[in-house]
């Protein structure tokens, strides 16, 4: 009431509109398609890894053309 100057009706019933959850760690387990998008996502970011690895260290020499 202080920073707006406003009173509400003495009927209005004034509550939350969230409820916060206790901090606890219960209820914040990671669900079963989470934990496979993580896994295939490391996956294919180790596979992108390894690819642009070879392709970089590998002989720079073979330009396609045959030496005579």
């Amino acid at each position: 009431m202080r920073e707006t100057k406003f009173k509400l009706p003495s009927d209005v019933v004034s509550k939350p509109a969230y409820k916060c959850a206790a901090s606890g760690g219960g209820g914040s387990k990671l669900s079963i398609g989470a934990i496979v998008g993580i896994v295939v996502g490391v996956i294919i970011g180790l596979l992108l890894l390894g690819f642009l690895g070879f392709n970089m260290c590998r002989n720079k020499d073979d330009s396609g053309f045959q030496a005579m």
